[in-house]
């Protein structure tokens, strides 16, 4: 009777010990789960907060970009001046050619970027178009320069901020020629602006 009684005991005590033990690894399968869906949760947050930036990225880039096609071909229209002419150019083939990089690498991330100026582009259109020779071709350079510091600006907070390898490539890769337009413009503004002092002090 009384090993009977000491088996019993026994008996209990390891069943104790096992539910205890089942329900400590139910907390801590628990506790796994939750973290799991925290870090998941944390995972999800960044994935958007880097989807919503890029997204600002392409459509911005993109605004810009037509900007500069659009004043680009009016000064190849409008002015007489064959430097200005060649930089209307040049300014609509090549922003043309980045539009449609951005359009591709807009398609892959799933962003719709716009096909049409914005409204500040449509006023320096306006404002531009109602100039005529050497000061059409002065503000032409003045908007061109801001429009490239603009964009410079842009993919340089693109390239500190982005997560996104393919955003960040892309960014890079642009910044050095947009440096290169910007600084091209400001000379012959410079050079258009001394010329036109000259002519008035003579």
């Amino acid at each position: 009777m009384g090993k009977q009684y000491i088996n019993y005991i026994l008996t209990l005590f390891l069943m104790a010990i096992l539910l205890l033990s089942l329900q400590s690894c139910g907390e801590f399968q628990s506790f796994l789960n939750q973290n799991r869906h925290s870090k998941l949760a944390t995972q999800t947050a960044k994935d958007s907060t880097a989807r919503v930036e890029h997204r600002k990225f392409l459509v911005k880039a993109a605004e810009i970009n037509l900007d500069a096609i659009w004043i680009g071909q009016l000064a190849y229209q409008r002015s007489s001046n064959p430097r200005i002419k060649s930089l209307g150019n040049a300014a609509e083939t090549e922003h043309s050619l980045i539009w449609h990089q951005l359009s591709d690498l807009a398609t892959k991330k799933m962003v719709e970027i716009p096909s049409s100026p914005t409204e500040s582009g449509e006023d320096a259109y306006v404002t531009l178009f109602t100039k005529s020779g050497v000061a059409f071709d002065i503000k032409y350079c003045e908007i061109m320069a801001e429009n490239h510091e603009a964009a410079i600006a842009i993919y340089e907070h693109a390239l500190r901020s982005s997560i996104d390898m393919d955003v960040k490539i892309w960014a890079k890769g642009s910044i050095v020629d947009l440096k290169k337009k910007m600084n091209e413009s400001l000379g012959v503004h410079s050079e258009l602006s001394m010329a036109k002092n000259t002519a008035l002090l003579q």
